[in-house]
């Protein structure tokens, strides 16, 4: 059995070698979450869990940990005041190009 540990080990050892200083894919928390979790379900075409995948490997995160990201990301720009800024912005540049708009035709 020490035959097979050693042989893991110095497969390992030359694929880490060989590697060098590029990333490895996935990482994990040296820590657990301060916060309670739940896992959720979510029901995807297979086509766009490869997009996810891909884009999750470039990040050098898990897919999972990806998608996490990005809901938690849109749940936090989806509040009241985001929201409520938002609106706010977009009636501004509404106002302000409606102006520029109409000193360009008094011009």
């Amino acid at each position: 059995m020490s035959e097979d540990i050693r042989d893991v080990l110095a497969r390992e050892a030359e694929e880490s070698e060989r590697r060098g200083d590029r990333p490895t894919r996935l990482v994990r928390r040296a820590r657990p979450s301060r916060e309670p979790a739940q896992v959720y379900s979510v029901r995807m075409p297979v086509d766009r869990i490869d997009q996810l995948r891909q884009f999750a490997e470039r990040a050098g995160v898990s897919p999972t940990a990806l998608m996490r990201e990005w809901v938690l990301e849109r749940l936090d720009n989806e509040t009241p005041a985001v929201i409520d800024l938002a609106g706010r912005l977009r009636r501004l540049i509404r106002d302000q190009v409606r102006d520029e708009l109409e000193r360009a035709r008094q011009a």
